[in-house]
Protein backbone atom coordinates (compact mmCIF):
# COMPACT_ATOMS: atom_id res chain seq x y z
CA UNK A 1 0.00 0.00 0.00
CA UNK A 2 1.25 3.34 -1.06
CA UNK A 3 0.49 5.95 1.47
CA UNK A 4 1.94 9.27 2.28
CA UNK A 5 4.22 9.32 5.32
CA UNK A 6 5.47 12.64 5.82
CA UNK A 7 7.32 12.67 9.50
CA UNK A 8 11.16 11.16 9.28
CA UNK A 9 12.82 11.56 13.23
CA UNK A 10 16.20 13.47 12.24
CA UNK A 11 17.53 14.11 15.65
CA UNK A 12 18.47 17.56 16.18
CA UNK A 13 16.37 18.50 12.62
CA UNK A 14 12.89 19.69 14.04
CA UNK A 15 9.53 19.33 11.71
CA UNK A 16 11.69 17.16 8.80
CA UNK A 17 9.22 15.33 6.26
CA UNK A 18 9.05 14.21 2.67
CA UNK A 19 6.72 16.16 0.36
CA UNK A 20 6.21 13.49 -1.91
CA UNK A 21 3.27 10.76 -2.15
CA UNK A 22 0.52 12.83 -2.12
CA UNK A 23 -1.87 12.26 -5.48
CA UNK A 24 -2.18 14.02 -8.52
CA UNK A 25 -5.34 15.43 -8.75
CA UNK A 26 -6.54 14.63 -12.73
CA UNK A 27 -4.89 10.99 -12.37
CA UNK A 28 -5.16 9.14 -9.07
CA UNK A 29 -2.43 6.33 -10.38
CA UNK A 30 0.31 9.26 -9.86
CA UNK A 31 1.65 11.03 -6.99
CA UNK A 32 4.68 13.50 -6.37
CA UNK A 33 7.49 12.13 -6.32
CA UNK A 34 8.74 11.09 -2.92
CA UNK A 35 12.51 11.17 -1.51
CA UNK A 36 13.14 14.39 -3.83
CA UNK A 37 11.90 17.71 -1.91
CA UNK A 38 12.55 17.72 2.09
CA UNK A 39 11.35 20.59 4.31
CA UNK A 40 12.38 21.03 8.24
CA UNK A 41 13.08 23.80 10.47
CA UNK A 42 15.83 24.61 11.60
CA UNK A 43 18.84 22.03 12.21
CA UNK A 44 19.18 24.13 15.58
CA UNK A 45 20.73 21.19 17.45
CA UNK A 46 22.33 19.04 14.58
CA UNK A 47 25.41 18.76 16.82
CA UNK A 48 23.89 17.97 19.79
CA UNK A 49 24.25 14.07 21.60
CA UNK A 50 23.38 12.17 18.22
CA UNK A 51 24.65 14.24 15.74
CA UNK A 52 26.46 11.13 13.63
CA UNK A 53 22.76 9.82 13.63
CA UNK A 54 21.86 12.58 12.08
CA UNK A 55 24.25 12.64 9.60
CA UNK A 56 24.45 9.11 8.97
CA UNK A 57 20.24 9.69 7.98
CA UNK A 58 20.48 12.68 5.95
CA UNK A 59 23.23 10.93 4.03
CA UNK A 60 20.97 7.78 3.92
CA UNK A 61 17.98 10.10 2.37
CA UNK A 62 20.97 11.38 -0.70
CA UNK A 63 20.48 14.80 0.08
CA UNK A 64 23.23 17.05 -1.29
CA UNK A 65 21.62 20.36 -1.80
CA UNK A 66 20.55 22.33 1.61
CA UNK A 67 18.37 25.35 1.07
CA UNK A 68 18.40 28.00 3.63
CA UNK A 69 15.78 30.52 3.30
CA UNK A 70 16.44 33.12 6.39
CA UNK A 71 18.10 36.23 5.78
CA UNK A 72 21.91 36.99 6.45
CA UNK A 73 20.43 39.25 9.65
CA UNK A 74 18.99 36.57 10.48
CA UNK A 75 21.45 33.94 10.27
CA UNK A 76 24.18 36.48 12.12
CA UNK A 77 21.62 37.36 14.99
CA UNK A 78 21.12 34.12 15.95
CA UNK A 79 23.88 31.24 15.10
CA UNK A 80 22.47 28.43 16.21
CA UNK A 81 24.36 25.45 14.46
CA UNK A 82 27.79 25.81 12.58
CA UNK A 83 26.05 24.01 9.46
CA UNK A 84 30.09 23.46 8.23
CA UNK A 85 30.33 20.97 10.51
CA UNK A 86 27.63 19.01 9.59
CA UNK A 87 28.13 19.34 6.10
CA UNK A 88 29.77 16.71 4.16
CA UNK A 89 31.69 16.57 1.27
CA UNK A 90 28.43 15.77 -1.15
CA UNK A 91 26.61 18.20 0.32
CA UNK A 92 26.10 21.83 -0.38
CA UNK A 93 24.35 24.97 1.76
CA UNK A 94 22.79 27.42 -0.41
CA UNK A 95 21.99 30.56 1.15
CA UNK A 96 18.84 31.51 -0.33
CA UNK A 97 17.28 34.28 1.59
CA UNK A 98 13.85 35.16 0.90
CA UNK A 99 13.70 38.51 2.07
CA UNK A 100 16.43 41.09 1.46
CA UNK A 101 18.48 42.64 4.50
CA UNK A 102 16.52 45.98 4.30
CA UNK A 103 13.35 43.64 4.05
CA UNK A 104 13.73 41.25 6.65
CA UNK A 105 11.24 42.00 9.50
CA UNK A 106 11.43 39.87 13.24
CA UNK A 107 8.20 41.40 13.88
CA UNK A 108 6.61 40.15 10.79
CA UNK A 109 3.79 37.93 12.56
CA UNK A 110 3.21 41.46 15.36
CA UNK A 111 2.64 43.41 12.17
CA UNK A 112 0.57 40.98 10.92
CA UNK A 113 -1.64 40.87 13.54
CA UNK A 114 -1.62 44.69 14.06
CA UNK A 115 -2.99 44.46 10.53
CA UNK A 116 -5.33 41.73 9.81
CA UNK A 117 -5.93 39.86 13.14
CA UNK A 118 -5.70 36.11 13.71
CA UNK A 119 -7.83 35.00 10.59
CA UNK A 120 -6.87 33.45 7.43
CA UNK A 121 -6.93 36.50 5.11
CA UNK A 122 -3.58 37.42 7.39
CA UNK A 123 -1.93 34.66 7.00
CA UNK A 124 -2.80 34.76 2.78
CA UNK A 125 -1.37 38.19 3.02
CA UNK A 126 1.56 37.13 4.65
CA UNK A 127 2.20 34.09 2.65
CA UNK A 128 2.11 36.92 -0.52
CA UNK A 129 4.53 39.09 0.86
CA UNK A 130 7.11 36.20 0.90
CA UNK A 131 6.49 35.53 -2.39
CA UNK A 132 6.73 38.66 -3.99
CA UNK A 133 10.05 39.36 -1.82
CA UNK A 134 11.62 35.94 -2.81
CA UNK A 135 10.90 36.57 -6.67
CA UNK A 136 11.58 40.45 -6.54
CA UNK A 137 13.87 41.62 -9.30
CA UNK A 138 16.58 42.76 -6.64
CA UNK A 139 16.61 39.72 -4.57
CA UNK A 140 19.69 37.94 -6.16
CA UNK A 141 19.71 34.92 -3.96
CA UNK A 142 16.24 34.00 -6.31
CA UNK A 143 15.64 31.49 -3.66
CA UNK A 144 12.46 30.03 -5.69
CA UNK A 145 13.47 30.50 -9.02
CA UNK A 146 16.52 28.26 -7.66
CA UNK A 147 14.48 26.05 -6.27
CA UNK A 148 12.23 25.29 -9.07
CA UNK A 149 14.58 25.57 -11.26
CA UNK A 150 16.60 22.69 -9.97
CA UNK A 151 13.55 20.22 -9.63
CA UNK A 152 12.82 21.13 -13.64
CA UNK A 153 16.42 19.92 -14.40
CA UNK A 154 17.08 15.88 -14.80
CA UNK A 155 18.07 13.61 -12.91
CA UNK A 156 16.26 15.11 -9.52
CA UNK A 157 18.16 15.34 -6.82
CA UNK A 158 17.23 15.31 -3.06
CA UNK A 159 17.23 18.67 -2.02
CA UNK A 160 16.29 19.66 2.22
CA UNK A 161 14.30 23.26 2.58
CA UNK A 162 14.47 24.93 5.45
CA UNK A 163 13.84 28.56 7.27
CA UNK A 164 13.72 28.63 11.01
CA UNK A 165 10.50 26.52 11.95
CA UNK A 166 9.83 25.56 8.70
CA UNK A 167 5.70 27.09 8.83
CA UNK A 168 5.73 30.42 6.08
CA UNK A 169 8.84 30.65 3.62
CA UNK A 170 9.69 26.85 3.83
CA UNK A 171 5.62 26.87 3.76
CA UNK A 172 4.89 28.64 0.55
CA UNK A 173 7.52 27.16 -1.97
CA UNK A 174 6.34 23.72 -0.79
CA UNK A 175 2.99 24.79 -1.71
CA UNK A 176 3.68 26.08 -5.00
CA UNK A 177 5.69 22.90 -5.91
CA UNK A 178 2.50 20.33 -5.11
CA UNK A 179 0.18 22.90 -6.69
CA UNK A 180 2.19 22.86 -9.89
CA UNK A 181 2.38 18.55 -9.38
CA UNK A 182 -1.26 18.93 -9.50
CA UNK A 183 -2.08 18.41 -5.86
CA UNK A 184 -5.25 19.76 -4.83
CA UNK A 185 -5.32 22.08 -2.20
CA UNK A 186 -6.67 20.35 0.29
CA UNK A 187 -3.53 18.22 0.27
CA UNK A 188 -1.20 21.14 0.29
CA UNK A 189 -3.40 22.50 3.09
CA UNK A 190 -3.10 19.32 4.99
CA UNK A 191 0.84 19.12 4.42
CA UNK A 192 1.17 22.84 6.10
CA UNK A 193 -0.72 21.63 8.90
CA UNK A 194 1.20 19.23 9.20
CA UNK A 195 3.83 21.18 10.59
CA UNK A 196 1.55 22.00 13.92
CA UNK A 197 1.69 18.32 15.24
CA UNK A 198 5.30 17.82 14.42
CA UNK A 199 5.90 21.99 16.02
CA UNK A 200 3.28 21.43 18.78
CA UNK A 201 5.86 21.97 21.55
CA UNK A 202 7.93 24.76 20.15
CA UNK A 203 4.37 26.51 18.61
CA UNK A 204 2.81 26.49 22.46
CA UNK A 205 5.61 28.20 23.84
CA UNK A 206 6.27 30.85 21.15
CA UNK A 207 2.23 31.74 21.49
CA UNK A 208 2.91 32.48 25.22
CA UNK A 209 6.04 34.54 24.59
CA UNK A 210 3.91 36.34 21.94
CA UNK A 211 1.52 37.91 24.67
CA UNK A 212 3.94 39.83 26.42
CA UNK A 213 4.44 41.76 22.85
CA UNK A 214 4.09 45.72 22.68
CA UNK A 215 1.45 45.32 19.88
CA UNK A 216 -0.25 42.27 21.47
CA UNK A 217 -0.92 44.41 24.46
CA UNK A 218 -1.36 47.54 22.78
CA UNK A 219 -4.85 46.19 21.06
CA UNK A 220 -5.55 43.83 24.23
CA UNK A 221 -5.28 40.64 22.35
CA UNK A 222 -6.68 37.36 23.86
CA UNK A 223 -4.99 34.39 24.94
CA UNK A 224 -7.26 32.72 22.29
CA UNK A 225 -5.73 35.38 19.88
CA UNK A 226 -2.31 34.27 20.55
CA UNK A 227 -3.20 30.80 20.16
CA UNK A 228 -4.60 31.17 17.16
CA UNK A 229 -1.74 32.59 15.59
CA UNK A 230 0.16 29.80 15.97
CA UNK A 231 -2.24 27.29 14.62
CA UNK A 232 -1.35 26.04 10.93
CA UNK A 233 -4.76 25.82 10.15
CA UNK A 234 -5.47 24.74 6.72
CA UNK A 235 -7.31 27.65 6.07
CA UNK A 236 -4.89 29.96 6.49
CA UNK A 237 -3.34 27.85 3.57
CA UNK A 238 -6.31 27.66 1.81
CA UNK A 239 -6.97 31.19 1.14
CA UNK A 240 -3.60 32.04 -0.30
CA UNK A 241 -3.83 29.34 -2.84
CA UNK A 242 -7.46 30.67 -3.66
CA UNK A 243 -5.73 34.50 -3.20
CA UNK A 244 -3.37 33.33 -6.56
CA UNK A 245 -6.02 31.86 -8.24
CA UNK A 246 -8.25 34.93 -8.01
CA UNK A 247 -5.06 37.11 -9.23
CA UNK A 248 -3.50 34.89 -11.59
CA UNK A 249 -6.09 32.69 -12.92
CA UNK A 250 -3.70 29.08 -11.90
CA UNK A 251 -0.78 28.39 -10.03
CA UNK A 252 1.24 28.02 -13.09
CA UNK A 253 0.52 31.24 -14.17
CA UNK A 254 1.35 32.80 -10.94
CA UNK A 255 5.40 30.72 -11.86
CA UNK A 256 5.51 32.42 -14.59
CA UNK A 257 4.01 35.95 -13.24
CA UNK A 258 6.82 36.03 -10.80
CA UNK A 259 9.45 34.79 -13.86
CA UNK A 260 10.39 31.67 -11.52
CA UNK A 261 9.83 29.44 -14.45
CA UNK A 262 8.45 29.07 -18.49
CA UNK A 263 6.18 26.99 -19.88
CA UNK A 264 9.08 24.49 -20.69
CA UNK A 265 10.28 24.48 -17.25
CA UNK A 266 7.23 23.98 -15.61
CA UNK A 267 6.68 20.71 -18.00
CA UNK A 268 9.74 19.51 -16.95
CA UNK A 269 9.19 19.83 -13.67
CA UNK A 270 6.05 18.43 -13.96
CA UNK A 271 8.04 15.24 -16.01
CA UNK A 272 10.60 15.06 -13.02
CA UNK A 273 8.15 15.22 -10.09
CA UNK A 274 4.94 13.40 -11.22
CA UNK A 275 5.56 9.19 -11.10
CA UNK A 276 3.09 6.40 -11.09
CA UNK A 277 2.27 5.69 -7.81
CA UNK A 278 2.86 2.03 -7.75
CA UNK A 279 6.49 2.55 -7.67
CA UNK A 280 6.47 5.26 -5.49
CA UNK A 281 8.36 3.85 -2.93
CA UNK A 282 9.37 6.25 0.32
CA UNK A 283 12.78 5.03 2.46
CA UNK A 284 11.72 3.68 5.74
CA UNK A 285 15.56 2.65 7.15
CA UNK A 286 16.77 3.23 10.64
CA UNK A 287 20.24 3.48 11.59
CA UNK A 288 23.08 2.48 9.01
CA UNK A 289 24.26 -0.98 8.12
CA UNK A 290 27.94 -0.59 9.15
CA UNK A 291 30.00 -2.66 6.96
CA UNK A 292 32.34 -3.97 9.64
CA UNK A 293 29.97 -5.58 11.76
CA UNK A 294 27.97 -8.86 11.69
CA UNK A 295 24.33 -8.42 12.61
CA UNK A 296 21.86 -10.62 13.48
CA UNK A 297 18.94 -10.89 11.90
CA UNK A 298 15.40 -10.67 13.81
CA UNK A 299 11.62 -10.43 12.44
CA UNK A 300 9.05 -8.61 14.80
CA UNK A 301 5.67 -6.53 14.46
CA UNK A 302 4.68 -3.51 15.13
CA UNK A 303 0.82 -2.48 15.82
CA UNK A 304 -1.57 0.23 15.74
CA UNK A 305 -4.46 -0.78 17.87
CA UNK A 306 -7.89 1.51 17.19
CA UNK A 307 -10.30 2.30 19.41
CA UNK A 308 -13.83 3.11 17.91
CA UNK A 309 -13.46 6.12 19.46
CA UNK A 310 -10.57 7.10 17.78
CA UNK A 311 -7.70 6.66 20.10
CA UNK A 312 -4.51 4.58 19.63
CA UNK A 313 -2.75 2.54 21.90
CA UNK A 314 1.10 4.01 22.72
CA UNK A 315 3.21 2.95 25.29
CA UNK A 316 5.77 5.27 27.67
CA UNK A 317 8.93 3.44 28.35
CA UNK A 318 10.18 5.10 31.91
CA UNK A 319 13.47 3.88 31.39
CA UNK A 320 15.08 5.81 28.74
CA UNK A 321 11.69 8.38 28.74
CA UNK A 322 10.52 7.17 25.22
CA UNK A 323 6.94 6.23 23.55
CA UNK A 324 6.87 3.10 21.70
CA UNK A 325 3.76 1.10 19.67
CA UNK A 326 2.59 -2.19 21.02
CA UNK A 327 4.95 -5.11 19.35
CA UNK A 328 7.57 -7.24 19.82
CA UNK A 329 9.68 -10.24 18.23
CA UNK A 330 8.30 -12.83 16.24
CA UNK A 331 8.74 -16.60 17.74
CA UNK A 332 9.69 -19.18 16.44
CA UNK A 333 6.94 -21.25 14.12
CA UNK A 334 4.51 -18.00 14.76
CA UNK A 335 2.99 -16.31 12.33
CA UNK A 336 3.56 -12.32 11.44
CA UNK A 337 -0.42 -11.79 12.27
CA UNK A 338 -0.70 -13.84 15.06
CA UNK A 339 2.77 -12.12 16.40
CA UNK A 340 0.78 -8.99 16.19
CA UNK A 341 -1.93 -10.44 17.97
CA UNK A 342 -0.10 -11.65 20.64
CA UNK A 343 2.12 -8.13 21.31
CA UNK A 344 -1.13 -6.12 21.40
CA UNK A 345 -2.91 -8.38 23.93
CA UNK A 346 0.59 -8.79 25.61
CA UNK A 347 1.24 -4.95 26.00
CA UNK A 348 -2.34 -3.40 26.27
CA UNK A 349 -4.60 -6.10 27.29
CA UNK A 350 -6.28 -5.97 24.24
CA UNK A 351 -8.41 -7.94 21.74
CA UNK A 352 -7.87 -6.94 18.09
CA UNK A 353 -8.80 -7.66 14.98
CA UNK A 354 -6.31 -6.96 12.26
CA UNK A 355 -7.02 -4.71 9.88
CA UNK A 356 -5.58 -6.33 6.48
CA UNK A 357 -2.40 -6.94 5.61
CA UNK A 358 0.59 -5.18 7.16
CA UNK A 359 0.36 -2.02 5.97
CA UNK A 360 4.35 -0.45 6.10
CA UNK A 361 7.87 -2.42 6.75
CA UNK A 362 10.70 -0.72 8.45
CA UNK A 363 14.19 -1.99 8.44
CA UNK A 364 16.75 -1.06 11.70
CA UNK A 365 20.33 -1.36 12.45
CA UNK A 366 20.17 -1.01 15.69
CA UNK A 367 23.73 -2.43 17.31
CA UNK A 368 24.29 -5.39 16.17
CA UNK A 369 20.84 -6.42 15.39
CA UNK A 370 19.27 -6.23 12.00
CA UNK A 371 15.46 -6.19 12.25
CA UNK A 372 12.59 -6.04 9.83
CA UNK A 373 9.21 -4.95 11.45
CA UNK A 374 5.87 -5.72 9.60
CA UNK A 375 3.39 -2.88 10.86
CA UNK A 376 -0.54 -3.43 10.94
CA UNK A 377 -3.65 -1.15 12.16
CA UNK A 378 -6.22 -3.31 13.89
CA UNK A 379 -9.48 -3.06 15.56
CA UNK A 380 -10.00 -2.77 19.26
CA UNK A 381 -12.83 -5.80 20.28
CA UNK A 382 -12.21 -5.97 23.73
CA UNK A 383 -9.93 -3.65 26.02
CA UNK A 384 -11.35 -4.49 29.25
CA UNK A 385 -8.05 -6.97 29.56
CA UNK A 386 -4.86 -6.07 31.94
CA UNK A 387 -1.46 -6.07 29.84
CA UNK A 388 0.81 -9.40 30.58
CA UNK A 389 4.05 -7.93 30.78
CA UNK A 390 8.09 -9.73 31.14
CA UNK A 391 9.73 -9.00 34.07
CA UNK A 392 11.89 -6.72 31.65
CA UNK A 393 9.42 -4.56 30.32
CA UNK A 394 8.19 -4.22 34.11
CA UNK A 395 11.75 -3.51 35.29
CA UNK A 396 11.28 -0.64 32.23
CA UNK A 397 8.17 0.45 33.43
CA UNK A 398 6.23 0.31 30.30
CA UNK A 399 2.39 1.94 31.20
CA UNK A 400 -0.10 2.10 28.04
CA UNK A 401 -2.33 5.19 27.31
CA UNK A 402 -4.73 5.95 24.60
CA UNK A 403 -5.36 8.95 22.92
CA UNK A 404 -6.30 10.26 19.44
CA UNK A 405 -3.67 9.86 17.10
CA UNK A 406 -2.91 13.35 16.86
CA UNK A 407 -2.45 13.46 20.28
CA UNK A 408 -0.26 10.34 20.08
CA UNK A 409 1.95 11.76 17.27
CA UNK A 410 2.64 14.78 19.22
CA UNK A 411 3.37 12.79 22.25
CA UNK A 412 5.99 10.92 20.54
CA UNK A 413 7.25 13.34 18.57
CA UNK A 414 7.88 15.42 21.40
CA UNK A 415 9.75 12.60 23.58
CA UNK A 416 13.45 13.35 24.09
CA UNK A 417 15.01 9.97 24.97
CA UNK A 418 17.66 9.66 27.42
CA UNK A 419 19.37 6.74 25.30
CA UNK A 420 20.04 5.43 22.24
CA UNK A 421 18.31 2.81 22.72
CA UNK A 422 15.49 5.07 22.96
CA UNK A 423 16.34 6.99 20.17
CA UNK A 424 15.70 4.26 17.28
CA UNK A 425 12.40 2.95 18.37
CA UNK A 426 11.55 6.93 18.34
CA UNK A 427 12.76 7.30 14.90
CA UNK A 428 10.69 3.91 13.88
CA UNK A 429 7.72 4.23 15.92
CA UNK A 430 6.77 7.87 15.04
CA UNK A 431 7.37 6.79 10.84
CA UNK A 432 5.02 4.16 11.13
CA UNK A 433 2.70 6.05 13.10
CA UNK A 434 2.44 8.96 10.66
CA UNK A 435 1.96 6.22 8.16
CA UNK A 436 -1.49 4.22 10.29
CA UNK A 437 -2.52 8.22 10.71
CA UNK A 438 -3.03 8.73 6.89
CA UNK A 439 -4.87 5.37 6.76
CA UNK A 440 -6.73 6.22 9.72
CA UNK A 441 -7.76 9.50 8.09
CA UNK A 442 -9.18 7.90 4.66
CA UNK A 443 -11.20 5.36 6.46
CA UNK A 444 -13.13 7.67 8.46
CA UNK A 445 -12.80 10.78 5.76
Amino acid sequence: MNVAEPYICIPGVPNFRDIGGYPITSDKNKQVRRNVVFRSALPRHILDDGSERAKNKLQTLGINQVFDLRSENEFLEVRAYDWRKWLWSEMHRVSAPVFRPEEYNADLLADQYMESGCGPEGFAQTFTKILESASHPENKARPFAQILELLSQPPTQPMLIHCDLGMDRTAVICALVLSLCGVSDEDVAKDYHQSEMELAAHLEKLAAEFRSHSVFKYVRGTADDAKTLFSLREDNMLRFLESLRKKHGSIAQCIKDHKLLDDEGISRLKNNMIVDAATNQSTAIIGTRQPDKTYTDRKSTRIVALRSSGEVAIIHVKVGDYYKLPGGGIEANESHSDAALREVKEETGAVVALHGDYFATTEEFRFHLHQMSYCYLADVLDDAGEPCLTDEELADGFTCHWMDTYKAMEMMVAAAPTTEFGCFIKERDTYVLAVAAKIIEARQG
